[in-house]
């Protein structure tokens, strides 16, 4: 499954170093939803492939416009929340014949 979603965090341009900031502040509200939203996602659909009924030998998480981890306040963003989502299935995983990347 591919998650997919919009935001209306827009990138700062240094333009002295022309460095892309997206997050050097907060996330919105809508931004901090749609965070949860994917954290849950993957909480549901990481025990899918890891059942064995899908009979995949590996499965993946992408993302592709992952920010640097985390905003201006602390709070997660989607690559934190991913490695989330994989500590909360760890004991599953650990018992899969199936390769988690």
């Amino acid at each position: 499954g591919v998650v997919v979603y919009r935001t209306t965090v827009r990138p700062r341009v240094d333009m002295a170093s022309t460095k892309v900031e997206f997050y050097k502040g907060a996330f919105d509200d809508a931004t901090l939803m749609k965070l949860k939203i994917y954290e849950r996602y993957l909480r549901a659909w990481l025990p899918v492939p890891l059942s064995g009924r899908m009979k995949v030998s590996e499965a993946a998480i992408y993302d592709l416009f992952c920010g640097p981890g985390q905003d201006a306040e602390g709070n997660d963003g989607s690559p934190l929340r991913a490695v989330s989502a994989v500590r909360y299935h760890h004991e599953q995983i650990a018992d899969s014949l199936v390769s988690l990347r």
